[in-house]
């Protein structure tokens, strides 16, 4: 049984008893583990994994504990007996490293949280820019200056190059 704690506006606090018959649940996850590919710092990635309930009652389930840069989509789910549902796994991870953790869920239904291991790779991006400077010398006002930047990444992750030309 469980107790809700009632407090009534200009009134007194009550205690309620709610009591009844939890029906037990099962649900199963098709992967026994998510690996994410690796991701740069300030990337992400994302794959699909797929939640059935295999339990014959109703079900509610709720990603509760998520590793750090970690996402689920849905975070919360109803599921009839039988049903599927793909779940978005995102990893965007903040700082480089080793992800070797669980994604626990609460199953209405379950005594225990159900958990799913996330692996994956953070690396810092190894980009170098072979020009140190560029001299643009006296441009006039509504000319056109060329000047060819080069980049390599020399890392195995993709990485995406922002410019800011404003001037502060």
């Amino acid at each position: 049984s469980e107790f809700v704690y009632l407090n009534v506006k200009h009134g007194g606090k009550t205690t309620l008893s709610l009591e009844g018959d939890q029906p037990k649940c099962t649900v199963e996850f098709d992967k026994e583990e998510v690996v994410f590919r690796t991701v740069g710092i300030g990337g992400k990635v994302q794959t699909v994994c797929q939640i059935r309930n295999t339990g014959k009652s109703l079900t509610v389930f709720k990603a509760e504990k998520l590793p750090l840069g970690v996402h689920v989509e849905p975070a919360v789910a109803l599921l009839q007996p039988g049903d599927k549902l793909n779940l978005t796994m995102r990893y965007a991870p903040k700082e480089a490293g080793v992800l070797d953790d669980v994604v626990e869920f609460m199953v209405r239904g379950m005594p225990e949280l159900v958990k799913l291991k996330v692996r994956g790779d953070a690396v810092l991006p190894d980009v170098r820019i072979a020009e140190e400077t560029f001299d643009f010398d006296n441009v006039e006002i509504g000319n056109r200056v060329y000047k060819t930047l080069t980049i390599e990444n020399r890392s195995h992750v993709s990485v995406s190059l922002g410019i800011d030309m404003s001037w502060e």
